[in-house]
Protein backbone atom coordinates (compact mmCIF):
# COMPACT_ATOMS: atom_id res chain seq x y z
CA UNK A 1 0.00 0.00 0.00
CA UNK A 2 1.29 3.45 -0.88
CA UNK A 3 1.76 5.75 2.09
CA UNK A 4 1.91 9.50 1.96
CA UNK A 5 3.69 11.28 4.77
CA UNK A 6 2.91 14.72 5.96
CA UNK A 7 4.65 16.69 8.67
CA UNK A 8 2.23 18.81 10.62
CA UNK A 9 2.40 20.87 13.78
CA UNK A 10 0.02 20.11 16.58
CA UNK A 11 -0.63 22.46 19.44
CA UNK A 12 0.05 20.67 22.71
CA UNK A 13 -0.93 21.57 26.26
CA UNK A 14 0.92 24.51 27.79
CA UNK A 15 1.12 26.06 24.32
CA UNK A 16 4.12 24.02 23.22
CA UNK A 17 4.44 22.96 19.61
CA UNK A 18 5.96 19.73 18.43
CA UNK A 19 6.24 18.29 14.94
CA UNK A 20 4.84 14.85 14.36
CA UNK A 21 5.38 12.64 11.37
CA UNK A 22 1.94 11.24 10.59
CA UNK A 23 1.26 8.65 7.93
CA UNK A 24 -1.69 9.53 5.74
CA UNK A 25 -3.40 6.88 3.68
CA UNK A 26 -5.08 7.89 0.45
CA UNK A 27 -8.66 6.57 0.39
CA UNK A 28 -8.51 5.74 -3.32
CA UNK A 29 -5.47 3.53 -2.70
CA UNK A 30 -7.15 1.95 0.32
CA UNK A 31 -10.29 1.32 -1.75
CA UNK A 32 -8.29 -0.49 -4.41
CA UNK A 33 -6.60 -2.63 -1.74
CA UNK A 34 -9.93 -3.43 -0.10
CA UNK A 35 -11.54 -4.41 -3.41
CA UNK A 36 -8.53 -6.57 -4.30
CA UNK A 37 -8.83 -8.30 -0.93
CA UNK A 38 -12.53 -8.97 -1.56
CA UNK A 39 -11.68 -10.46 -4.95
CA UNK A 40 -9.06 -12.72 -3.34
CA UNK A 41 -11.65 -13.86 -0.79
CA UNK A 42 -13.85 -15.00 -3.65
CA UNK A 43 -16.63 -12.43 -3.34
CA UNK A 44 -18.80 -12.11 -6.42
CA UNK A 45 -18.27 -9.35 -8.99
CA UNK A 46 -21.65 -7.89 -8.02
CA UNK A 47 -20.59 -7.66 -4.37
CA UNK A 48 -17.29 -6.03 -5.31
CA UNK A 49 -19.09 -3.53 -7.56
CA UNK A 50 -21.52 -2.77 -4.73
CA UNK A 51 -18.62 -2.07 -2.35
CA UNK A 52 -16.88 0.02 -5.02
CA UNK A 53 -19.97 2.20 -5.52
CA UNK A 54 -20.46 2.73 -1.80
CA UNK A 55 -16.84 3.68 -1.23
CA UNK A 56 -16.91 6.06 -4.23
CA UNK A 57 -19.98 7.78 -2.76
CA UNK A 58 -18.25 8.11 0.62
CA UNK A 59 -15.15 9.67 -0.99
CA UNK A 60 -17.38 12.03 -3.02
CA UNK A 61 -19.19 13.02 0.19
CA UNK A 62 -15.88 13.84 1.88
CA UNK A 63 -14.87 15.99 -1.09
CA UNK A 64 -18.26 17.79 -1.05
CA UNK A 65 -17.66 18.57 2.62
CA UNK A 66 -14.25 20.02 1.75
CA UNK A 67 -12.39 17.23 3.51
CA UNK A 68 -9.26 15.56 2.22
CA UNK A 69 -9.69 12.11 0.73
CA UNK A 70 -7.20 10.58 3.13
CA UNK A 71 -7.35 9.10 6.60
CA UNK A 72 -6.57 12.43 8.29
CA UNK A 73 -10.12 13.62 7.60
CA UNK A 74 -11.96 10.56 8.82
CA UNK A 75 -13.18 10.47 12.38
CA UNK A 76 -16.04 8.68 14.07
CA UNK A 77 -17.99 11.93 13.91
CA UNK A 78 -17.45 12.24 10.13
CA UNK A 79 -18.69 8.69 9.60
CA UNK A 80 -21.75 9.37 11.75
CA UNK A 81 -22.47 12.54 9.76
CA UNK A 82 -22.20 10.51 6.55
CA UNK A 83 -24.67 7.93 7.88
CA UNK A 84 -27.11 10.73 8.78
CA UNK A 85 -26.58 12.24 5.32
CA UNK A 86 -27.53 8.89 3.75
CA UNK A 87 -30.58 8.53 5.99
CA UNK A 88 -31.77 12.03 5.07
CA UNK A 89 -31.02 11.80 1.36
CA UNK A 90 -34.18 10.93 -0.54
CA UNK A 91 -32.51 8.33 -2.78
CA UNK A 92 -31.11 6.36 0.16
CA UNK A 93 -33.68 7.04 2.90
CA UNK A 94 -35.88 4.07 1.98
CA UNK A 95 -33.02 1.58 1.64
CA UNK A 96 -33.57 -1.08 4.30
CA UNK A 97 -30.05 -1.18 5.72
CA UNK A 98 -29.80 2.61 5.82
CA UNK A 99 -33.20 2.91 7.50
CA UNK A 100 -32.40 0.37 10.21
CA UNK A 101 -28.72 1.23 10.53
CA UNK A 102 -28.24 -2.53 10.65
CA UNK A 103 -25.33 -2.92 8.23
CA UNK A 104 -23.90 0.55 7.89
CA UNK A 105 -22.14 1.12 11.18
CA UNK A 106 -19.29 3.52 11.82
CA UNK A 107 -17.43 0.80 13.75
CA UNK A 108 -17.31 -1.49 10.71
CA UNK A 109 -16.03 1.30 8.48
CA UNK A 110 -13.50 2.38 11.11
CA UNK A 111 -12.27 -1.22 11.52
CA UNK A 112 -10.97 -1.32 7.97
CA UNK A 113 -9.42 2.13 8.19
Amino acid sequence: MVRKKSSISRKLQRKHYQDYEIELFDLQTMKEGFLFEQDCRGNSRATIQYYDGNIKRFIAYLEEQGLAADTSSISKEQIQKYILYLRNTKKWAKTAHIKSGEYLVSKSIQTYI
